[in-house]
């Protein structure tokens, strides 16, 4: 301002025009307020024009045409600097939103691929991951882990006199009976068909794993009522220690499958520990 000659009208009203036209241009741009651009655009056109008539008599025609222009200049650039930013916000949160779904999509598909179908619990895939987790943490507290191989008993007769809609729906009443059979830190997995896993944490000894293994085997011993008809389903439960009889998974499920086949075997619906 030191180099404006305050008592020139020409070289005032100019400082003055600039200065309005930024503030103004930047309400548009940055609060996107048509209205209040336009008055803090109209207010210092007025007051400008109206110091000229005052030491300018009278005013310029080309004076009024330059301050209008120039405004108008200052007010379009605005115009299109505020739909350019309000477009590009929207591109970002566009594309925000877009990479959210994205996300919840992947998420949604890997729960989707660690599923069964049929009964929402856990694949083999997941049973790995989770007993890996279940191993480590048993390792830390120096503690067993029981796996339990099920195995539904003559499930073929269910669905071959019920058909395979009710035995689909009698497998994940069996599943719903497991799951709230164990304490929510187990994990209770099917194999496929009529074939299911459990995996009980925090096992002292083999009693308490054959305690646990029994209480299953009881539990779904319960008639389930489907369609208005009440089937009776049972399973045959065969038992693996984690570390004492191996630290792998896979030799797990096959000891406790063995141990399964032979309860099925002495026709014993209680559980059978694999020696």
């Amino acid at each position: 301002m030191v180099f404006v000659d305050c008592d020139h009208p020409v070289e005032l009203a100019t400082v003055i025009l600039i200065i309005s036209g930024i503030i103004s241009g930047s309400v548009n741009t940055y609060l996107g307020n048509m209205v209040c651009m336009a008055i803090i655009a109209t207010l210092p056109i007025a007051s400008i024009i109206a110091a000229m008539s005052i030491r300018m008599t009278p005013i310029p025609v080309t004076a009024i045409i330059s301050i209008i222009t120039f405004y108008a200049y200052i007010m379009s650039v605005s115009v299109k600097t505020a739909r350019g930013s309000r477009e590009l916000f929207t591109a970002k949160f566009e594309n925000a939103e877009l990479i959210e779904n994205l996300e919840s999509a992947k998420k949604d598909l890997q729960e989707l691929a660690n599923r069964d179908d049929l009964t929402g619990l856990p694949n083999r895939r997941l049973l790995a991951e989770l007993f890996a987790q279940a191993a480590d943490e048993a390792e830390r507290n120096d503690a067993r882990l029981a796996v339990l191989f099920i195995d539904m008993n003559d499930f073929k007769q269910i669905n071959d006199r019920y058909g395979h809609e009710v035995g689909d729906k009698a497998l994940v009443a069996a599943a719903d009976i497991m799951r709230r059979t164990v304490r929510g830190a187990d994990i209770v997995a099917r194999l496929g068909g009529d074939e299911f896993v459990a995996v009980i944490r925090d096992i002292a000894t083999p009693d308490d794993a054959a305690l646990v293994s029994g209480k299953l085997s009881r539990a779904l011993e319960s008639p389930v009522e489907i369609e208005g008809s009440s089937i009776n389903i049972s399973a045959s439960i065969g038992v693996s220690l984690f570390p004492d009889h191996s630290r792998a998974l896979d030799t797990l499920l096959t000891l406790a499958d063995a141990a399964m086949y032979l309860a099925k075997a002495k026709e014993a619906q209680g559980p059978t520990l694999h020696e």
